[in-house]
């Protein structure tokens, strides 16, 4: 191999190296401006505002959903029922139950005696369209005369005259009140919900 092939020593394009010196081809970067950066934390900010937003409201929903128990009082209501509105309004009853079970016991205080009764009662009628809504609420105290009902488990409880309206919840659970309140009302319960602690 002849010597002169062999690069020298020395910085590209001094005296002593061969050929001429060259720029290194590239952009150089500007440095960012007070503005694009202010954008680029702004978006990061807002894009962990929504994910941290999003996880939230994940959490609430399946925490929230999962404390909801169906339970189908249908067959215990029997067929001796209302007939439907049929103009697409629906009517929910809705009961506060002051049952102590399972951890309502820790919330409400009192010992768990096995009984409860429906310290709120009041009925949500949907309108027609379900963009309106009215309530009205039946005090727990007032003298009834309690129907026939059959509970969940299909225990038969006879009718009863001038007893408080919460004990119907008391004897045969949530059947029994919403048999009990179509009685007094002539008005079909779509729907039944009941709010515990």
């Amino acid at each position: 191999m002849p010597a002169d092939s062999t690069p020298g020593p020395g910085i590209p394009g001094a005296p002593g190296s061969k050929g001429p010196r060259h720029r290194a081809r590239g952009r150089r970067r500007k440095p960012r401006s007070r503005r694009r950066t202010g954008l680029l934390v702004a978006a990061w900010t807002a894009a962990g505002i929504v994910v941290l937003g999003g996880s939230g409201a994940g959490y609430l929903y399946f925490k929230l959903n999962g404390n909801l128990r169906s339970v189908d009082i249908d067959q215990a209501l029997g067929t001796d029922r209302p007939g439907r509105s049929g103009n697409g309004s629906e009517n929910i009853l809705v009961l506060g139950s002051d049952t102590r079970s399972g951890g309502n016991g820790k919330i409400g205080g009192g010992a768990d005696d096995g009984t409860a009764r429906s310290d709120t009662a009041m009925i949500v009628h949907v309108h027609q369209g379900h963009r309106e809504a009215s309530v009205v609420s039946l005090p727990r105290d007032t003298l009834i005369d309690r129907p026939a009902c059959t509970d969940t488990a299909g225990r038969q409880y006879p009718a009863a005259h001038e007893v408080m309206f919460n004990s119907a919840y008391a004897t045969g659970g949530a059947a029994c009140a919403v048999k009990t309140v179509e009685s007094l009302t002539g008005l079909r319960m779509d729907h039944y919900l009941e709010i515990d602690f």
